[in-house]
């Protein structure tokens, strides 16, 4: 009893663990061990994992349905069958573009026999035999077989037995009566011995799409197609984009349709041996033609029949790929805003009146183009129209766009315009219109035959720039500055062909509009010396308001869209100039990214000022002088010559007025001295008065002092001459009456006292 149930266990753990199957699984970590697939295992390598058999067979997935192998990692044995498939049912392999299926030694990287249903192989990664071959069917599989590679095949042959060449291949898929698709645009091919890349016969009805690279080893063919004895199944080859093939395709008089796609790109000569029942189908359109020979390539070996040749397709494309139609709006926005910036520098940055700027910056998109732009400008003297100042500039700059893919675009810029700018209590606004001529050279660029042709046109260009701006002041040498703008361009890029020695290109007129959007905060502050510093930073948007650009290339509608409709960006930068007395030196560092266009624009400017400005003309200067300046202000243009004429009169009006100023310093110091002695002589006035003031006092209190004592005499002498004072006696006489008198009144109390009592 307790053996049956024993029984019972095992089979039940084992039923259990087949349900289950070990393939059904994600390898996070690498493994030795075999892996035993059940139905409907997924089982998935991750990147960077290895299942690394030591020995035959990996990965077994004998009689099993819909197992399904997605590798990112490494699948490997070092003998036979990596991976088998035997029996099974509608597989799927899925080796990625980081994923290795290979084996070390035996056959076969993938090895399948008898499966049915539907099999499926991609491969973007590498699947290597290094002894036999790669992918390889053994019996007689009934499954539709399709098989796509934009990765590598390969199978290394090392002294192998050439008889059984049907396993001996990159690709064997001979021997299935189920259709078989291969559809290759990476490499299929065999290296070491003479072995075919791909084989198949005419018992598989087999289609083979190249548009990359079929190679066979030495004498062996890059396809070859067996005769079988029985076999009566046709053979589809087609070569399509760049497909190239090395050393030929064998038929054996076998039926093959030969497929040549509308999409051929390049020029392509193939060998084609026993091509007796060969059918070609022309699909090429344009100028492209094909033409093939009919001559015994294997005479030396007693063919005497004509049944080789070699097949010509002329399937060359201009191959350009129109990046600076693609980019040009860009590069017209870059011009505008380079002139309009070097143009409000003036008014917004420095003084206002004839003056020119010279700058230079360059942009950068990755993969795309480098660009550099250097130039300069220049404004007349202003003319007032009631509250708004106005000046006529002109501009020049040099714009060279060099594309990665060898076109050019770029050319010599002149450009007339007016800015009109209004101010008040720290609140600027500008307005400035332009035209202007690009004198451009066009390169484009055969990216095949490496051939370039440069296109000179004239072309038209125009913009507008409004900028609002309000200066803060944060203090005497430091304000921070808020500035938006907006700039609205087109230019007109007229027709022109080119032509190569692969068709001619032509690109249709165009109309190039942009419009962008930026907004700026700037920190001022003067650091002493004629120094200033100034960081900033901003955000800002572009849009290109253009239709696709109309382009035929060798006969093919190549027309091109702008890259982008909108863009987005920021930039960041410091500015260091330097003023002196009529030039200005600046240094700016700025890095900016426009949705991948990187600015990052060093720029060295000079900027200098002709005739001094409103703001600095003394208002002391004789009416002589002040109009010598008033006519070299109001005059537009003037001759060297007069201009040196006019500086040596102002020199020496300002030498008289130097003079002038010296005695007027002379006599203020003389009239502050005079002032001093004025008032030291007041306070000794006043002081002198004080004195006189007190010695009155004095003399008053003497005559006062001089009185008493008369007085004192007087009185003296009154009383010795009288011998008696009279007043004396009469106050003697009356006192003694008053006693008298009190003495009777208490002595008549006491009587009348006494008198009551008795």
């Amino acid at each position: 009893m307790k053996k049956v149930l024993l029984i019972i266990g095992f089979l039940f753990f084992y039923s259990s663990s087949a349900w289950a199957g070990p393939c059904d699984t994600t390898l996070s970590s690498d493994s030795t061990s075999q892996l035993d697939c059940s139905d409907n295992d997924e089982l998935t390598v991750n990147e960077g994992v290895s299942l690394s058999r030591s020995g035959a067979v990996a990965l077994n997935g004998q009689s099993d349905e819909n197992l399904k192998i997605t590798n990112h990692g490494t699948i490997q044995s070092s003998s036979h069958h990596t991976i088998y498939l035997r029996s099974g049912v509608s597989p799927t392999i899925d080796n990625k573009s980081t994923g290795t299926i290979q084996t070390t030694g035996g056959c076969c990287a993938i090895g399948y026999k008898d499966v049915s249903g539907t099999f499926t192989l991609t491969n973007a990664g590498s699947i290597i035999s290094k002894t036999h071959g790669t992918i390889v069917n053994w019996g007689t599989s009934s499954a539709v077989t399709n098989i796509t590679n934009s990765g590598t095949i390969r199978m290394r042959g090392i002294g192998v037995n050439q008889s059984n060449v049907e396993a001996l291949c990159a690709i064997c898929a001979g021997g299935s009566s189920g259709a078989v698709t291969i559809t290759n645009s990476g490499t299929i091919e065999t290296i070491g011995d003479d072995r075919p890349a791909i084989y198949t016969n005419d018992a598989t009805t087999a289609t083979i799409t190249n548009s990359g690279t079929i190679s066979g080893h030495g004498t062996a063919k890059d396809i070859l197609v067996a005769d079988d004895a029985s076999g009566t199944a046709t053979t589809t080859i087609k070569i399509s984009g760049e497909g190239s093939f090395n050393n030929g395709i064998e038929l054996n008089d076998t039926t093959v349709q030969l497929v040549l796609g509308p999409d051929i790109k390049r020029d392509t000569t193939v060998t084609i041996y026993n091509k007796d029942n060969l059918t070609i189908v022309n699909n090429l359109t344009g100028n492209d033609t094909y033409s093939i020979t009919s001559e015994n390539l294997d005479s030396g070996e007693g063919d005497t029949t004509l049944g080789d040749g070699v097949l010509t397709i002329l399937g060359e494309d201009l191959e350009i790929d129109d990046e600076n139609a693609k980019y040009r709006s860009e590069n017209v926005l870059t011009k505008l805003r380079g002139l309009f910036d070097a143009v409000n520098y003036i008014n917004w940055h420095a003084p206002e009146d004839k003056f020119f700027k010279i700058f230079h910056s360059t942009q950068k998109r990755d993969g795309t183009y480098k660009g550099e732009m250097s130039g300069v400008v220049g404004q007349l003297s202003p003319f007032i129209l009631g509250d708004i100042r106005n000046n006529i500039f002109l501009g020049y700059t040099r714009q060279d766009g060099d594309f990665d893919n060898g076109e050019f675009l770029g050319g010599d810029n002149f450009a007339l315009g007016l800015k009109s700018v209004y101010e008040n209590n720290g609140f600027k606004a500008s307005f400035t219109p332009m035209i202007g001529l690009n004198d451009l050279t066009v390169t484009d660029f055969d990216t095949d035959k490496e051939t370039k042709i440069s296109t000179n046109l004239l072309s038209e260009f125009a913009g507008l720039n409004a900028k609002f701006g309000k200066e803060i002041k944060t203090s005497d040498k430091s304000s921070l500055n808020l500035s938006v703008q907006s700039t609205f361009g087109l230019q007109r890029f007229p027709e022109y062909v080119s032509k190569f020695t692969d068709g001619d290109l032509s690109v249709d007129e165009a109309i190039e509009q942009v419009l962008g959007a930026g907004f700026e905060v700037r920190y001022t502050e003067e650091l002493g010396k004629g120094f200033i510093i100034q960081p900033y930073i901003g955000a800002n948007v572009n849009n290109n308001l253009n239709n696709s650009i109309k382009i035929t290339a060798g006969g093919e509608n190549k027309n091109k869209s702008p890259a982008y409709e909108t863009t987005t960006g920021y930039f960041a930068g410091v500015s260091f100039t330097k003023e002196s007395e009529d030039i200005n030196f600046d240094l700016d560092l700025m890095y900016g990214n426009e949705d991948g266009l990187i600015n990052q624009i060093a720029a060295i400017s000079l900027t200098k000022s002709f005739g001094q400005t409103e703001t600095k003309i003394p208002t002391t200067k004789p009416a002589k002088n002040i109009k010598i300046s008033s006519a070299i202000l109001n005059k537009d243009l003037i001759e060297l010559g007069d201009l040196k004429k006019l500086n040596e009169q102002l020199k020496a009006q300002n030498a008289k007025l130097k003079a002038e100023n010296e005695k007027l310093k002379m006599l203020s110091a003389k009239a502050i001295e005079e002032n001093k002695v004025s008032k030291q002589l007041i306070v000794e006035l006043l002081k002198e008065n004080e004195k006189i003031k007190l010695e009155k006092e004095i003399f008053k209190n003497k005559i006062l002092e001089k009185e008493n004592k008369e007085i004192k005499d007087k009185l003296q002498k009154t009383t010795s001459k009288d011998g008696v004072n009279k007043f004396l006696l009469l106050l003697f006489i009356t006192i003694l009456a008053l006693f008298a008198y009190g003495i009777s009144s208490f002595i008549v109390s006491i009587f009348k006292a006494y008198v009551k009592k008795v």
